[in-house]
């Protein structure tokens, strides 16, 4: 088979799992634990079958880790989507998306790591399409809010990536956070609360299926 057609849906079903094998084992074990033969024991197929639907194990991490994003950006979507308001998803949106990093550092870890791994194999396209991702969820919720608000997502998720490091190294107040995002927005910040809810808040404790690692 010509790796220019298309998969068949089997095929793709085989990819999708052998996608999930990476994802937990990127859980367990962190980006260096992902290797070809680690991935390929987690499935019911050879290393040479996981060679066959992926070309090397760069693109599998970079799909796997795509798919951590996707999922802990859709379990940010479910908590915001129970504020009947704009402003008021959004802002629950920032504070589920800083509490699962503030309570739960190895998500932390793993972007850290993930991050240091692109930069090692000159892969950009993965870290891009994870920071996409993201800030394609900020900008719908910011701009439902004023379209004219636009301009402000890139800074805003250049400022929320930079505050994961904060948030995995020290103790500082998520309200702290949320009072520079009202400034970044050119919003009001929402009343500071005298302590977190975090089994309201956090995308991670919130989903019945784990999200994030």
């Amino acid at each position: 088979m010509n790796r220019s057609d298309p998969w068949s849906p089997k095929q793709l079903a085989r990819r999708a799992l052998i996608v999930a094998a990476a994802v937990e084992t990127m859980r367990r074990d962190g980006i260096a634990g992902c290797t070809v033969r680690s991935i390929a024991s987690a499935t019911p197929f050879s290393k040479g079958t996981v060679h066959y639907y992926f070309a090397d194990v760069r693109e599998i991490v970079d799909a796997a880790y795509l798919q951590l994003t996707d999922e802990y950006v859709s379990a940010i979507d479910a908590v915001a989507d129970g504020e009947t308001q704009p402003a008021e998803a959004f802002w629950r949106a920032v504070r589920s998306y800083l509490e699962g990093f503030k309570v739960h550092r190895r998500l932390g870890l793993l972007w850290f790591e993930y991050t240091s791994w692109a930069v090692r194999h000159e892969d950009q396209q993965g870290v891009a399409s994870s920071v996409e991702a993201i800030r394609r969820m900020f900008e719908r919720r910011l701009l439902a809010i004023d379209p004219d608000k636009g301009d402000r997502v890139v800074v805003l998720v250049r400022y929320l990536l930079g505050a994961v490091l904060e948030l995995s190294s020290s103790g500082v107040p998520v309200e702290d956070l949320l009072a520079d995002v009202g400034r970044i927005c050119g919003l009001e910040a929402p009343p500071r609360r005298r302590r977190a809810d975090h089994a309201r808040d956090c995308p991670v404790c919130r989903q019945p299926r784990r999200t994030g690692p």
